[in-house]
């Protein structure tokens, strides 16, 4: 196992310790959310990025910035909602099922979270192969997020080309830094 490997598994074992304790019904409803942030993320991602760069400028990270607006709100507002129903659960006999389902399922939230965030990166070619190279968890979690997207796609005809667009965003995002010459300084 590789470093790389070892930092996936990080936000995966955070996923599992928070899926334990929140339960499976407010990790559905984390799911949920989180969905729910990542598509409208991804479908106001232009949007937000017109209207995040005249604040920041031009910056590698304005597509992480620009996709965070929209993502935290979203994803935040859900989740609150479930809490109420949560709490009206973790008194009862399925209390306990509750909390173990959670955390198989806080796993999975997690990975695909992080494979979201593993795709952004690799459309900047912020991890050199050489890191990618001999992983064991790296290829199976990098695989989640274009699967979710592709299945979304199929359920909501309107986001047919959802990940061409972001990556086609971020992209351009991208080559004005990388195109513009440096300036001499005085």
């Amino acid at each position: 196992m590789k470093t790389l490997d070892l930092i996936i598994l990080i936000p995966l074992a955070m996923g599992a310790y928070r899926g334990y304790r929140q339960g499976l019904l407010l990790e559905i409803i984390a799911i949920l959310a989180f969905v729910a942030g990542i598509v409208l993320g991804f479908k106001l991602l232009g949007m937000s990025l017109n209207f995040i760069k005249p604040y920041l400028g031009e910056s590698k990270f304005l597509p992480y910035i620009a996709f965070s607006a929209i993502f935290i709100p979203i994803s935040y507002a859900v989740l609150q909602i479930g809490k109420m129903f949560r709490k009206s659960l973790r008194y009862t006999i399925l209390g306990n099922f509750d909390s173990w389902a959670g955390a198989i399922l806080g796993t999975l939230t997690a990975a695909i979270g992080v494979s979201c965030f593993l795709l952004l990166l690799d459309w900047v070619k912020v991890i050199p192969p050489k890191d990618k190279k001999d992983t064991v968890i790296y290829p199976a979690v990098a695989k989640i997020a274009p699967a979710v997207v592709e299945k979304i796609q199929q359920w909501i005809p309107s986001a047919e080309n959802l990940l061409k667009e972001v990556q086609k965003a971020v992209q351009q995002q991208q080559s004005p830094n990388l195109e513009k010459p440096e300036t001499e300084k005085p």
